[in-house]
């Protein structure tokens, strides 16, 4: 079957080959045009070449004088119209208004809006007016209490920065005494639409809306028509038509200057039912064609195979065995130019493993869609570089940046070409010194080789010396980037849009904050499309879904077939409601969505063989639904021969195995450092910590306490659960040490703890800073920086928290406080040849009524209760009393350094039931009805004792191995699960 171009080449060779030089063929894209062309040479054997085909938009232009504005170059002039505006209305100066680096955003809105009520001919003064009026009836439904939650955590009103309140920037805290009639960008939009015009036709400049409203007026008035340089136009393959498109097309149909086809041959276009067929059928009732196309052609409905995999390499794979089984059966005419034969990508992150994965028998590919930049090796690398900015603060030393944005450029492919030595000593370093804030003079001064890209770009430096940095940083990638390949055609593309953004901000003299440049040229790289040079009509097409458009082929893979990606959600912003673009005839959401189910229908209604290929795997937004398309094919279709399988990869995962390590002469040696046995200088201590950690599980206790293996000690830039207990236990410490001096204990009085209850300001608010500000922020230890954000959120809680210990504790008042982080050092026998170092760190130490107390704080659900025989105590795995565990520990090794007989009470101090539940004992389950409270370790400590050292004498026996533990509750937080093949499930 001839495909819907070479028809219409046909029928115009046929009936007008002598005048054909005077007919002008218009496309909705430079592809189809192209393809058009090579139509026509089959048709007509070649003897016709040289007919004249354009883009509707390069038709349109035709009409206008001006040139149509970089995009760039028209948000800056919105921008200085916008600040005229501003100042001609209110009384506040220029600089009291809105700056660039927060208006970029709503620019950009404002220029699609604009583009969209010229191309569909809208009046802007009428739908400007309702736009505000539409606006006028929204309300704020935000609560006080949540209004207020916002303001205590960003230090601002946010609640009120959202597109209704765009304009509100004019300051509302006195400078100004009109900001209030001005405070909506709606009572303005008309104005600023109409200075944006004129400011760009006096710049001899246009919009790509404007160029179509000026198109529609001259077509309308007539007087263009005389000097239009062909009789005939004949627009081929569109679909939804603006409303300018509708005149110019309304107007030379009228004048006889025009002819019309439609590519609708698919049943389900002509179907009343289904949307994608919304626009066409109107388009061909009310233009149609002038010669009849499909008399000797009626479609075949195609064999349609839907195949869902896991993952999107298991997509890769099956359209690679796709393309291969029609090669072997001949369904693929010649392998090394399948032009019958497209890949269409609606998600274009595949291309790069979807191109290395070919068939050996495809050797030439066209990339019609060109190759995006936003999925190339070097936008992921500029994405880091702008993290990596955004990032940066002031230390005591100057610049600094946040140490995962440095790792994560250090691993760059790109980055590690510059200095790969460099790359790996910076990043050890970060490790070994635990940086959460690397200094930029550290890099400067040890790494010069990456300095170029470790240069911090401050708020102040001029846009210049910012694209100075940036463009130095993408010079020294691409000289260490070989001489052939692609990451160099994306960093000339990169330098080269340095330059063009450089050059269009001192054109306009526009100044902004550095961090927004370096947003600015990242989103301006984003939608930019890099070609390669090669010939269009020759290889297998590998192509997006806009360019599919009036072209046919054979053989079709559509990739990605999932709901939210084909079709993908549309979540376009506009100040436009929905509801008045509606009314206005602008372009909506549902417009969008028949638009593409067009586009998804017509490609497949000629094809002989069509695969659509999905991801079945539900995670996270991911929901493995197949696309609505693919599920009418399913269900609604008739005629067409549709399977639906699911492929399934073996994994290669066997039956789990146990996993474990013998205790070989070279790890009892390790072991030995444990014991009196160790050499001086090599001693490791045992502790209450690591042996729960044994009895949790053997072999994480051997890979991070025998091998020294930790990944648990990482950095973060949140505030987790262990980051969360230590700001508590330091601000504790640091605290109850402020009462103590330099005294060897105080005593702590009611009237002590009430004056700090009262007054918070004067001494525990400034701990709790100092404390935030060095355990998460890593500022040092005596930083007062005023906390933000998550750290201040962090800062009121853990304020709570112990202002409510200390209302807890006036209770216990008067009582004297001894120690607290106290590092005590014992030596246990526990019946091996050899004694064991045993230390520990005790929360804290004091006595209440003569009785002396061990408290530990926890802020996590910890059990208190334990039964009388122990055994819960010392089970195997997961363990819901290991803190009442540790804290026995504790006695025992504060007894053997001071007096093993007196009595000593352990105590968990649970921060989160405190307030309610107050300061309570650790509880024996005595039988199944009555519970104890432990006042004193004594009451267990023989069981204990002789339970603990079983335990210690099993970690020194070189018969047991360091075994995974059976109990996989005990893997669920744990660094190593990967490595034994757990999950960590708790149920």
């Amino acid at each position: 079957m001839k495909s819907f171009l070479r028809r219409i080449a046909n029928r115009y060779i046929a009936n007008e080959a002598d005048d054909i030089g005077r007919v002008c063929f218009v496309f909705p894209n430079k592809r189809s045009a192209t393809f058009f062309r090579e139509a026509v040479e089959l048709e007509s054997d070649g003897r016709i070449r040289n007919i004249r085909t354009k883009t509707i938009n390069s038709f349109v232009a035709g009409f206008s004088r001006a040139r149509e504005a970089e995009r760039l170059e028209a948000l800056f002039v919105m921008f200085r119209e916008y600040r005229r505006i501003l100042e001609e209305q209110t009384t506040s100066s220029a600089d009291d208004a809105l700056d660039f680096d927060r208006f970029a955003f709503w620019g950009d809105m404002l220029i699609n809006d604009f583009n969209d009520v010229d191309r569909y001919l809208a009046d802007p003064d009428k739908i400007f007016v309702n736009a505000k009026r539409f606006k006028e009836i929204n309300s704020n439904y935000l609560t006080p209490e949540q209004v207020e939650a916002i303001k205590r955590y960003w230090g601002e009103d946010r609640s009120q920065m959202s597109v209704e309140n765009f304009w509100t920037h004019v300051d509302s805290r006195g400078r100004s005494t009109v900001h209030t009639k001005f405070l909506r960008l709606w009572e303005v939009m008309a104005l600023l639409y109409h200075r944006y015009r004129d400011a760009l036709r006096s710049r001899r400049l246009t919009t790509s809306g404007a160029i179509f409203r000026e198109a529609a007026d001259a077509i309308r008035k007539g007087d263009s028509l005389r000097r239009m340089p062909y009789r005939r136009y004949v627009f081929i393959g569109f679909n939804l038509l603006s409303t300018s498109e509708h005149i110019i097309f309304s107007r030379l149909r009228d004048k006889g200057m025009a002819d019309f086809y439609w590519d609708c041959d698919s049943p389900i276009l002509l179907s009343t039912d289904n949307p994608a067929g919304r626009f066409i059928r109107a388009n061909m009732a009310e233009f149609p064609s002038l010669y009849q196309i499909d008399g000797d052609t009626k479609p075949t409905s195609p064999m349609i195979d839907i195949v869902g995999v896991p993952g999107n390499m298991a997509q890769i794979y099956a359209a690679s065995q796709t393309l291969a089984d029609w090669i072997s059966g001949g369904k693929i005419a010649d392998p090394a130019n399948a032009i019958d034969t497209a890949v269409v990508l609606p998600d274009e992150s595949l291309f790069v493993p979807l191109v290395h994965n070919m068939p050996e028998e495809i050797t030439d590919i066209n990339v019609t869609m060109g190759f995006p930049f936003r999925q190339s090796p070097v936008s992921t690398l500029l994405r880091l570089i702008s993290s990596l900015q955004m990032h940066s603060r002031e230390g005591r030393n100057g610049p600094t940046f946040f140490h995962e944005d440095v790792s994560n450029l250090l691993v760059d492919p790109n980055v590690r070409r510059v200095a790969p030595d460099e790359a790996d000593a910076l990043a050890d370093e970060i490790l070994s010194s635990r940086l959460f804030r690397v200094e930029e003079r550290l890099i400067q001064n040890n790494y010069p080789s990456l300095a170029p890209i470790f240069t911090a770009v401050r708020l102040t430096d001029s846009t210049d010396r910012i694209c100075d940095y940036l463009r130095q940083m993408a010079t020294l990638l691409l000289d260490s980037t070989a001489e052939q390949g692609v990451a160099r055609h994306f960093l000339d593309a990169y330098i080269a849009k340095i330059d063009e953004i450089q050059a269009t901000i001192q054109h306009h003299g526009i100044e902004m904050r550095g961090a927004t440049l370096v947003r600015m040229i990242e989103r301006s790289l984003q939608s930019e499309i890099v070609h390669f040079k090669g010939e269009p009509l020759a290889g297998l097409q590998v192509m997006g879904v806009l360019e599919t458009r009036a072209l046919d082929f054979d053989n079709i893979i559509v990739m990605s077939m999932n709901e939210r990606i084909f079709p993908r959600r549309n979540h376009a912003n506009s100040f436009i409601p929905e509801s008045i673009r509606r009314g206005y005839g602008l372009p909506t959401s549902d417009f969008q969505e028949s638009v593409y189910a067009y586009y998804f229908y017509r490609l497949i209604s000629r094809a002989s063989r069509v695969t659509l290929t999905y991801d079945v795997r539900t995670s996270g937004l991911r929901t493995g639904e197949l696309s609505r398309y693919a599920v009418q094919l399913l269900y609604l279709s008739s005629g067409a021969t549709v399977t639906h399988r699911q492929l399934k990869f073996n994994n290669g995962r066997n039956e789990r195995h146990a996993i474990a390590v013998n205790k070989t002469a070279s790890i009892m040696k390790k072991l030995m450092r444990f014991t009196s046995k160790a050499s001086k200088g090599n001693e490791l201590n045992l502790s209450a910590s690591n042996i729960n950690t044994y009895l949790s599980c053997p072999l994480e206790f051997y890979l991070r306490y025998v091998e020294g293996f930790d990944p648990s000690d990482e950095l973060h830039d949140y505030i987790d659960a262990s980051t969360n207990g230590t700001i508590v236990h330091d601000t504790a410490e640091a605290f109850y040490n402020m009462l103590k001096g330099d005294a060897s204990e105080v005593t702590v009085t009611a009237d002590m703890l009430q004056h700090h209850i009262d007054h918070p300001e004067a001494a525990l608010e400034k701990i709790i800073t100092r404390v935030i500000n060095k355990n998460f922020l890593r500022l040092g230890d005596n930083c007062l920086n005023p906390l933000k954000g998550e750290a201040l959120i962090a800062g009121k809680l853990v304020e709570s928290l112990i202002l409510t210990m200390l209302r807890r504790e006036k209770d216990l008042t008067p009582f004297r406080f001894i120690s607290a982080e106290e590092p005590f050092l014992a030596h246990i026998d526990a019946g091996l040849p050899f004694t064991l170092r045993l230390k520990q760190r005790i929360d804290r130490i004091d006595r209440v009524a003569g009785r002396l107390r061990i408290v530990d704080y926890k802020t996590g659900g910890d059990s208190t209760t334990i039964d009388a025989d122990l055994d819960r105590l010392f089970a195997r795995g997961y363990c819901d009393v290991k803190a009442v565990r540790q804290l026995i520990i504790y006695c025992m090794v504060y007894a053997a350094q001071h007096d093993p007989e007196e009595p000593i009470q352990p105590l968990i101090y649970k921060f989160r039931d405190m307030a309610l539940g107050g300061i309570q004992p650790l509880r024996i389950k005595a039988d199944r009805y009555r519970l104890e409270d432990l006042t004193d370790y004594h009451q267990v400590i023989d069981g204990f004792r002789e339970r603990l050292n079983e335990v210690l004498r099993e970690i020194f026996d070189p018969s047991v191995p360091f075994s995974a533990t059976d109990d996989e509750k005990s893997c669920t937080f744990c660094h190593f699960k990967a490595i034994c093949g757990r999950n960590g499930k708790t149920d």
